[in-house]
């Protein structure tokens, strides 16, 4: 029988025997070599009747596949894909440049990890550099089921960038009637607290198979993560997710699901923009969800169609003010929606008994329009908004100022087929090819074969093998970037930061990938297991970022900068450059200096705001390659644990580099106590990472100033009152290209990110009274560690309940 065969079978199987369990009949079925091993524990509740099934089906199938079960997410207490995901195998979690989380597999970036809710993609920003920033704190867990992460290439069975891998999120509608609540409360040791709260009710059979299941949320943020100038290095705030889902069964085996859901998000984060200015930004965020599914089995075929939207909408203000006392305020805004509207359709048929044969299709539009981006040849439509604010420092005073920005649209598309087989050649031996074809609008036609295979040496030991090809595009705003991330500096005078500007390359390749594995298998008895893996992935046209040079700011466009310290010769004065140098040679006293020289001179001033512009380019090859390895042993009845180990060799393949934002050495551990008897349980996990290039955090081992300013002929001379430096040149033209080079640019400063050595250990202790009421109370960090470039905000403790009734 083919392996998909298995998995139809014994699922049925196993919902059959967990109902008349509930039943208290006694059941005996073998399903042909499902059996063999462990044997897949049978649930009262037919919430985990699915996942302890799948995870014994782990065993056969070729990919390198972790299932986290809900009991799993329970014992953690995670609310958050974030937590979800902690000290999970060869999983790095990172932040972005606006302080989002990232998460990254195999030391594949964050966009070459693909996250699906129920195998649907959810619309994020207008980028895609990032990856998914910032869902792991998004999507919450009240009503997930399981999540499913594939490490490796999944391209072929789901699409564009999955060149690292696929996190799903798997949900389900509840067959049983009842109501959820959880409520958490967290309290931060650097200062703050945080609280996250739903409440979900079921309700079970209406009649004719038609089941419904709500649920609402509300969660608050705190500002645990700050810069070293006292800034908030992520947004925060409030969250709120609501879902609404109904599953009509309309035959036998036959049933359409409606599912809709909102989240809403009112956050902030603060920035020091220098000496006198400071700044916030308000984003007023939301997204909506909306799907229909339509599903048949039949004793030789499964039918499956979709159609969903999703839509993403990010509105942000960015209040720009003086610190007390300085009476200055500029605001101005950002805001993007994206729409992606999917269809997709597939059949698996058992073409034989030994294949089990999936076909399908599916076509993506993605509507994108905002203030980020530029369509060349496209008229924009111009927006305004007015804020009507009380100043500052003086409440009864009403400011009144009028923003004005461009907002362009665009849209891409495609449309894709692919074909798997399930094909058993023997009681041994599984291989699994699959073929997809895209056609993109914008990146063209992109074929991804691959192959995958288990071969069962012994009952207990297995070989698996996996080798295809990837790939990865760009979005609306990699194409079409137009974005001052940061403004330059709003001081008059030095010291002056150029601003950061993207800006979009429509002439962007798409990244491909091939991606190669081998790994194995041992059951050492029913309480040991071990699995080691080797990797390998490489790279072609590998997107990274780069320097492009300098334009006017975008947002500030028309503001100068001056420097009084800066001087040379004035056009009205009688003195050449020469004869200041013999004045100043010749001077007995500041004051003679004051007189005969600077009162001779003028200054540079009228120094454009500048921002240092980046595009995205297709620059190099690149390599990720390493090892796995995982063990899992029952110490005792009420006693597991399970320990991973990889390490990861990833580095530019022209260059020779390191790539950054990747440990070298990372270990996680997981270790769980179980007394159901009196209602216990205790967790402890963590992950431990060694060698880690944060490309966020930089040293700098220079500065390089650009245009050979500094071998300017020039004169330098100190006030010996105030140690302040003067710098007499030649002419004007002179003066303005020192100023220039004098301006900071971040992007001809030599930098190297730090390697570091970071754990993140956490624990959690779960009661329960009654069936239905879990109280938990944990400490995440326990060790407090401190360090805002990876997220870590010191110790947090957590209390919180669930019930179920």
């Amino acid at each position: 029988m083919s392996f998909k065969g298995k998995i139809r079978q014994g699922r049925n199987a196993l919902l059959t025997a967990a109902v008349l369990a509930c039943l208290g009949v006694s059941h005996g079925y073998a399903a042909e070599d499902v059996s063999g091993g462990d044997k897949s524990k049978v649930s009262t509740e037919d919430i985990h009747v699915d996942v302890d099934f799948d995870k014994e089906m782990l065993k056969e199938a070729p990919e390198t596949k972790t299932i986290i079960s809900r009991a799993d997410l329970d014992r953690k207490g995670a609310r958050t894909l974030s937590d979800a995901l902690a000290a999970e195998q060869d999983i790095q979690m990172g932040t972005d440049n606006m302080g989002r989380k990232t998460v990254s597999i195999r030391g594949a970036e964050p966009r070459h990890t693909l996250i699906l809710v129920d195998g649907r993609r959810l619309a994020g920003g207008l980028s895609k550099y990032y990856g998914a920033t910032d869902e792991v704190n998004r999507i919450g867990l009240d009503d997930i089921d399981h999540i499913e992460i594939i490490r490796g290439s999944g391209t072929a069975r789901y699409g564009a960038d999955a060149i690292g891998g696929v996190i799903n999120i798997i949900t389900k509608v509840s067959h049983r009637q009842g109501v959820r609540l959880t409520t958490e409360g967290s309290w931060i040791d650097v200062k703050g607290h945080q609280y996250n709260h739903s409440i979900g009710y079921s309700t079970g059979d209406l009649g004719g198979g038609t089941y419904m299941d709500f649920s609402y949320g509300w969660n608050k943020s705190a500002p645990f993560l700050y810069d070293r100038d006292g800034s908030s290095m992520q947004y925060y705030g409030e969250r709120n997710p609501m879902s609404a889902r109904a599953e009509f069964t309309i035959g036998k085996d036959e049933t359409i699901t409606l599912s809709a859901d909102r989240q809403t998000e009112d956050l902030q984060k603060d920035t020091s923009l220098g000496r006198v200015i400071d700044m916030i930004a308000y984003e007023d965020a939301w997204r909506n969800n909306f799907s229909i599914d339509w599903k048949k089995q039949t004793s030789r075929a499964d039918y499956h169609v979709r159609l969903y939207q999703t839509e993403h909408n990010s509105d942000v203000n960015y209040d720009v003010f003086g610190k007390p006392g300085v009476p200055y305020r500029h605001m101005y805004f950002d805001y993007f929606n994206r729409i992606d509207n999917v269809m997709e359709a597939s059949i698996g048929v058992m073409a034989h008994d030994k294949h089990y044969v999936t076909v399908g299709a599916d076509y993506h539009d993605e509507y994108g329009e905002g203030t980020r981006i530029h369509v060349p040849g496209q008229t924009a439509r111009e927006v305004s908004r007015l804020y009507v604010r009380p100043a500052k420092d003086n409440p009864s005073i009403i400011s009144k100022t009028t923003a004005k920005a461009d907002v362009y649209e665009t849209s891409l598309s495609y449309y894709s087929a692919y074909i798997m087989d399930d094909w058993q050649v023997g009681k041994k031996l599984l291989v699994i090819p699959s073929l997809r074809y895209t056609n993109h609008s914008h990146f063209g036609v992109n074929v991804s074969p691959s192959i995958g295979a288990t071969y069962k040496a012994r009952n207990n030991v297995r070989f698996k093998t996996n080798i295809g090809t990837s790939f990865a595009t760009g979005g609306i705003a990699e194409l079409y970037h137009d974005w001052e991330m940061y403004e330059p500096s709003l001081n008059a005078s030095p010291p002056i930061r150029n601003g950061w500007f993207f800006q979009g390359n429509p002439e962007l390749k798409p990244e491909k990938a091939l991606n190669m594995d081998i790994s194995v298998e041992k059951d050492f008895d029913k309480k040991t297991s071990a699995k080691i893996t080797l990797f390998r992935n490489d790279y072609k046209d590998y997107m990274q970022i780069m320097y492009k040079g300098e334009k006017d700011s975008k947002n500030l466009y028309g503001r100068t900068y001056y420097d009084r310290q800066i001087l040379y010769p004035s056009p009205y004065s009688w003195y050449s450059y020469d004869d200041l140098v013999n004045n100043l040679n010749a001077a007995n006293s500041w004051s003679d200096i004051e007189n005969d020289v600077i009162d001779e001179t003028d200054y540079a001033k009228g120094i454009p705001a500048t921002d240092d512009v980046y595009t995205y380019a297709n620059i190099s090859k690149a390599r990720t390659q390493g090892i796995e390895a995982e063990v899992s042993h029952q110490v005792a009845r009420d006693f597991n644990i399970k320990a991973g180990y990889t390490y990861l060799d990833a580095y530019d393949r022209q260059t020779g580099k390191r790539l950054e934002g990747r440990g070298r050495h990372m270990l996680n551990l997981t270790m769980t106590y179980s007394d159901p008897k009196n209602g216990w349980r205790a967790t402890f996990w963590g992950d431990y990472t060694r060698n880690y290039l944060d490309i966020r955090d930089r040293i700098a081992t220079g500065r390089l100033t650009g245009s050979g300013a500094r071998n300017l002929e020039h004169v330098e001379f100190t006030d010996p009152n105030t140690g302040k430096v003067y710098r007499m040149f030649k002419n004007e033209a002179d003066a303005k290209a020192y100023m220039r080079g004098d301006i900071q640019h971040d992007a001809t400063r030599e930098k190297v990110a730090r390697e570091k050595n970071y754990g993140l250990w956490n624990l959690m202790i779960e009661k329960d009274y009654h069936h239905f009421l879990t109280f938990y109370a944990g400490v995440t960090n326990i060790f407090n560690q401190y360090d805002p470039f990876l997220g870590m905000g010191g110790r947090i403790y957590r209390l919180g309940m669930r019930m179920m009734f």
